[in-house]
């Protein structure tokens, strides 16, 4: 019941501040970096939308996917440009290490963005200034893997394979004063195994943390023509692993 108000409550500005982002997206001669600003601005509160869903969907435990044709590479993108603000305030380096041009996929592009959006911004989170975050992506047979790398506070193997419950908080978390719910990662692990993926977490404390999301079988669609380097390549494929940096 709790969930259900609060969602309700929530639900009622977001859809207010759509309906102004809409009204501002036709103004007449708006210059070009405000118009960028603006579609930032709009792709996130989108987000917000569905992030109010599932607080509900945490409750129940179910996530709704819908599938369609997608770039993985674009995906991971467009993440690291969302989180760019958050990262140079808390002076953390943030960088995407896609080596791939695109990766053409069968995915959720919302539900990816917002599970990419939860491990980038809880990497951040955890990681002290002057450290750094790395996501890539990269095709290895049989699907993709998307790995988010930090060289954050990290923490022992007992709370790594807890951190999915939801509304756990690790102790370190807890003692570093990190605000949060506990419920972001439970809900990137139900979109995961929605794409019938799955999700792991390796880290060590003091040495950082790396989430690792494998998404097989049709969420990786076979496509020369977009994966190539070409000219707007980054060069060939070359799959890190999930080992720390």
């Amino acid at each position: 019941m709790f969930l259900a108000n609060v969602s309700h409550e929530l639900r009622n500005p977001l859809t207010s501040m759509t309906g102004y982002l809409d009204l501002l997206g036709e103004i007449p001669g708006m210059p070009s970096g405000a118009g960028h600003a603006l579609e930032v601005v709009r792709r996130n509160t989108r987000r917000l939308e569905r992030l109010v869903g599932d607080l509900l969907a945490a409750a129940s435990g179910a996530v709704d996917v819908r599938p369609e044709p997608a770039d993985m590479a674009e995906l991971v993108r467009l993440a690291v440009e969302a989180a760019a603000p958050a990262a140079r305030s808390a002076a953390v380096g943030l960088k995407d290490g896609t080596l791939c041009a695109r990766l053409a996929a069968v995915v959720d592009p919302v539900r990816i963005a917002q599970l990419l959006d939860n491990l980038i911004s809880n990497a951040i989170k955890y990681t002290r200034p002057g450290g750094s975050v790395e996501v890539r992506a990269s095709r290895v047979p049989g699907g993709i893997v998307c790995e988010v790398c930090d060289t954050g506070i990290g923490m022992s193997a007992e709370e790594a394979a807890a951190v999915f419950t939801r509304f756990y908080r690790a102790p370190g978390a807890r003692a570093a004063r990190v605000a949060g719910l506990g419920l972001g990662l439970p809900i990137a692990r139900s979109i995961v195994e929605g794409h019938s993926g799955r999700i792991e977490c390796s880290s060590r404390p003091r040495a950082g943390t790396t989430f690792t999301v494998f998404l097989p079988g049709q969420a990786s669609l076979a496509r020369p023509d977009l994966e190539a380097g070409g000219p707007a390549g980054r060069g060939p494929q070359q799959h890190p692993g999930a080992q720390r940096r």
